[in-house]
């Protein structure tokens, strides 16, 4: 839901001009105060800029709807909403498996290793959800101002401040801002996020997936400054093609248990290497066949009354 809280320190008006249309003139009549509300937080919500309040309702008038849904599409905001705003079920759906298999993997790990040390890390990886992360460390932002992300994803050690894992689902409208995300993660957490995943479905023309995965790189410039960056090591690999065509049967989305051990923690070098969660590309594919179909059994159930039928004549008592 759009939340919003008044500037710190702000001596504009609440209701701001409406730019310019693509043709440089002025609009005919300027968006009313509760567009321009909506605009506002949503333009600050997609700089990591949220809101501190947890849920306010914005009335729109008859037609004020698709106005600022065009709005929002000039603004290239758009796909940011359907993403992070509206709730997409096939979205949503496809993400939750992806958790529960990297939680299997890890279960797994945590009691069938013999290494009692590894065995130890596996189960000081917690699941986060949605959760706020505030980026402090962002060099994107200006002085102070810390950065705010809700990731749809997101998995850490215990002892860590930040997520060590992070997984955004996609879709082509927010493809683009993918590599934007990971950086924010990477550098706004000074490395401490270790691996961004991103996975890119489509829901309506294509049934092309694609994954992505984004690590931090560190090293040295040539004049002995350390830096720290971010490097794209899978890029737009598909996991779902098109036309639904076999992918090779080797290729894995693989994450290092190592990525879950936060720098700062002191741990005890395991006898025997650290395993790799790995999961293949088909049951991603899998996962996201589900999520379509569950989502289209759920609408065609609805579509055709498949619900528990009161008795004729009852009546539905509201509270007083």
């Amino acid at each position: 839901m759009l939340t919003r809280t008044p500037p710190k320190e702000s001596t504009r008006s609440s209701s701001l001009p409406s730019p310019p249309d693509s043709s440089g003139k002025e609009r005919a009549e300027p968006f009313s105060r509760s567009i321009n509300r909506a605009l506002q937080i949503i333009r600050a919500m997609k700089r990591g800029q949220p809101p501190d309040c947890s849920w306010v309702g914005i009335r729109l008038q008859r037609g004020e709807y698709k106005k600022l849904v065009e709005r929002l599409e000039e603004e290239d905001l758009w796909g940011y909403v359907q993403d992070k705003i509206r709730n997409i079920p096939t979205h949503n759906i496809f993400t939750a498996n992806v958790i529960c298999e990297i939680e299997s993997l890890l279960r797994q790990i945590a009691l069938r290793t013999p290494d009692p040390t590894i065995s130890t890390l596996a189960t000081s990886i917690t699941f986060r959800g949605t959760s706020r992360i505030i980026l402090e460390g962002n060099p994107t932002t200006d002085g102070n101002e810390s950065t705010k992300r809700s990731p749809d994803a997101s998995f850490r050690h215990v002892e860590a401040r930040y997520p060590c894992l992070v997984i955004e689902t996609s879709f082509s409208q927010k493809r683009k801002d993918l590599e934007r995300l990971a950086e924010d993660y990477i550098l706004g957490s000074c490395g401490t996020v270790r691996m961004v995943v991103g996975l890119d479905i489509e829901y309506k023309d294509s049934r092309m997936a694609t994954v992505s995965v984004w690590v931090p790189e560190e090293g040295v410039e040539e004049d002995g400054t350390p830096y720290l960056g971010v490097e794209n090591t899978v890029k737009s690999e598909p996991f779902q093609n098109s036309d639904l065509t076999p992918l090779p049967q080797t290729a894995t989305l693989s994450i290092p248990l190592a990525i879950f051990l936060p720098p700062a923690t002191a741990f005890s070098a395991p006898a025997s290497p650290l395993p790799t969660l790995s999961i293949p590309y088909t049951p991603l594919s899998s996962f996201l066949d589900a999520a379509t179909t569950d989502q289209q059994r759920t609408e065609t159930a609805s579509q055709l009354g498949m619900q528990h039928k009161l008795t004729p004549g009852t009546q539905l008592r509201k509270r007083q």
